[in-house]
């Protein structure tokens, strides 16, 4: 963060060289208060990640996805510019994810295992996809699409992740997790969620064990009595089976 006497601070990511310390790619992010985008009620990056997470808000999380096992730096940085972006950011420089269907913005990223290609969601009011690109973000293959329309506060294609072994992507879709595999074949829910006249129950942010046999997730549970969404950080198989509570108002899993 940097700031001018007299003028907002400014923030942006920046992708330094561990070796020199030298700053190699700056992508500025929106100022404190979202001053350059008024309609939203973020409070910046940070309010971003909240808002997303929990209620549904156009903030957009934060995320950074390193390239693994790559001795050439590149990262996926998520902020808002008055629109949700994904910037891949390189030694290079950076550039903007463009969407593979026209007109869709471009919401979310994530780097396959081995570094090689990017999992992407877009959304249009027509529909979302999930989309795949080469590691320099071109080339784009859609993987599945979706037209659902899903509860209030939950995105109808989101959160992607890459299995260990790369070969099969985990996703939020409508109220519930799904599974498919890279060729877009075998899409299959995980974890169900659903929702009635009396009671709303939505699975979400799903994160795969490293090895592959375990999968965590956030579950949202909203009442006609209790109208606040109550989360709850969740553990089951891999194929969703075996769901046990980990922590009542646990979000964003991560595995050690």
């Amino acid at each position: 963060q940097s700031q001018v006497p007299g003028t907002p601070p400014s923030e942006a990511i920046t992708l330094v060289d561990a070796r020199t310390g030298q700053p190699q790619s700056i992508l500025p992010l929106p100022a404190p208060n979202n001053v350059q985008c008024p309609d939203l009620s973020a409070g910046g990056p940070l309010g971003s990640v909240v808002d997303h997470a929990v209620n549904g808000q156009e903030g957009l999380a934060g995320i950074f996805a390193a390239v693994p096992g790559s001795t050439t730096s590149a990262y996926l940085a998520a902020t808002i510019s008055c629109q949700p972006q994904i910037a891949l950011a390189t030694s290079q420089g950076t550039q903007t994810l463009a969407p593979a269907t026209p007109g869709s913005l471009v919401t979310q990223a994530a780097f396959a295992p081995n570094g090689q290609t990017i999992i992407v969601t877009e959304s249009a009011t027509q529909g979302d996809d999930l989309f795949l690109t080469n590691a320099h973000g071109t080339d784009p293959t859609i993987v599945l699409h979706a037209t659902e329309t899903p509860p209030p506060y939950v995105a109808r294609l989101a959160n992607p992740v890459w299995s260990p072994d790369g070969s099969t992507i985990y996703f939020t879709r409508d109220a519930g997790i799904w599974a498919v595999n890279v060729s877009g074949a075998q899409a299959h829910q995980v974890v169900a969620g659903g929702q009635s006249s009396h009671q709303t129950q939505v699975a979400t942010t799903p994160a795969i064990s490293p090895d592959g046999a375990h999968l965590a997730w956030v579950a949202i549970t909203q009442t006609a009595t209790d109208p606040t969404a109550r989360v709850a950080l969740m553990v089951g198989k891999s194929d969703g089976t075996g769901a046990t509570l980990v922590a009542t108002g646990g979000i964003w899993p991560a595995w050690s």
